[in-house]
């Protein structure tokens, strides 16, 4: 493979910027080749890490989807049942699952975690049959700690 054919790969893949005179620092073009090389590779590693976060990530939205549809066959039409163990669920599958705040109302009753009143913004999602709607889902981070510390 060509220098130039790796420069080309590296800016197609890399997550980071990447200025051309960084190529410019040895003289011999076999000394450019490595320096590409062990670029890239790091780049690639730094992309594999990202995968790698995105995949835990879907797994645990995966995991709590497996969960839901079990509590809801367990549960057979228990609506009170199914609704109080979602809130259980719901926050396993948020990125920051130890600040994740849940509220729950159906048919004008809400199920709400202790924590959810503190939570400032919210996802929020309407629950119905068809277009009636019936309910509605909000989950949401409570200001315990700072997320920014644990990135």
């Amino acid at each position: 493979m060509e220098v130039d054919e790796i420069i080309l790969l590296i800016r197609k893949y890399s997550v980071g910027r990447i200025s051309s005179d960084v190529f410019l620092i040895d003289e011999t073009k076999s000394r450019m080749k490595r320096f590409c090389l062990y670029t890239f590779t790091v780049l690639s590693n730094e992309m594999m890490d990202a995968a790698d976060l995105k995949l835990k990530e879907r797994v645990k939205e995966l995991k709590c989807l497996y969960d839901l549809s079990k509590i809801a066959l367990e549960a057979g039409n228990d609506l009170s049942t199914i609704l109080s163990k979602t809130l259980t669920i719901l926050p396993q599958a948020m990125q920051y699952p130890e600040l994740a705040e849940v509220s729950i109302t159906v048919n004008k009753t809400s199920y709400v975690t202790k924590g959810f009143g503190k939570s400032r913004h919210h996802i929020t999602s309407s629950i119905g049959i068809g277009k009636k709607k019936n309910g509605l889902i909000k989950i949401g981070y409570r200001p315990s700690g700072s997320l920014k510390a644990r990135s």
